[in-house]
């Protein structure tokens, strides 16, 4: 291949490079990442009401039966 076209080639290739790094720069990662976080902590919060409410009625379960 002749040198111009090397050349002309890599900066067509930097050139859409940079595009999609400045396309994927602007997606919202940030923006999904508290969200699943806030989804977690909630899904953490109703695992420890679970975990209370066994614990209540294996108590219930304990006193009934004796």
């Amino acid at each position: 291949f002749p040198a111009a076209t090397v050349v002309r080639t890599l900066a067509q290739h930097r050139e859409a490079i940079r595009g999609i790094h400045g396309h994927l720069q602007g997606v919202p990662i940030n923006e999904e990442m508290n969200a699943l976080r806030f989804r977690m902590g909630m899904v953490e919060e109703e695992n420890v009401s679970l975990r209370g409410r066994i614990k209540t009625t294996e108590a219930i379960d304990t006193i009934t039966r004796r």
